[in-house]
């Protein structure tokens, strides 16, 4: 199949700062067949904290997190449509305030909630930038930019 134009924009924009999107899940595909204990573990840690997208699933009731069919359930009757993602950006290490190095070896992750796949660019930019905000700020105290 090949890809049109905007897709491949999408992709470009992803590649050229850093960022996968390691987990794409279509909610409104969930159903009581599909079975992913690693999901359930992941979605269980956002009670804590996650991306401001997916406040709504912070915010869920008690019985909905017991197990993984109950978080299902509650994801098809109570969730929106859309798609939560597992984002990964490239941690960066700062030597000056404009110069830094990364690779896949050291990254950061953060889930978040699209109602469309395209709406993840901009967040996964968001998140992008936060992260280096952070590194420089930790690598460089003097430098902030």
């Amino acid at each position: 199949m090949k890809r049109d134009a905007a897709s491949t924009k999408i992709c470009m924009t992803l590649v050229d700062n850093g960022i996968r999107i390691e987990r794409l899940v279509w909610l409104d595909g969930l159903n009581e067949r599909f079975s992913d204990s690693d999901l359930f573990d992941d979605l269980s840690d956002l009670q804590d904290s996650s991306h401001h997208s997916l406040g709504w699933l912070r915010t869920a009731p008690t019985w909905a997190w017991e197990d993984e069919e109950t978080l299902i359930e509650f994801l098809q009757t109570k969730g929106p449509s859309g798609f939560i993602a597992l984002v990964e950006v490239q941690a960066p290490f700062y030597l000056q305030a404009d110069a830094y190095s990364a690779s896949w070896g050291v990254t950061r992750h953060c889930w978040m909630y699209s109602e469309e796949a395209p709406g993840f660019v901009p967040l996964a930019m968001q998140f992008r930038e936060q992260v280096h905000a952070d590194a420089k700020r930790r690598a460089l105290p003097a430098v902030q930019s």
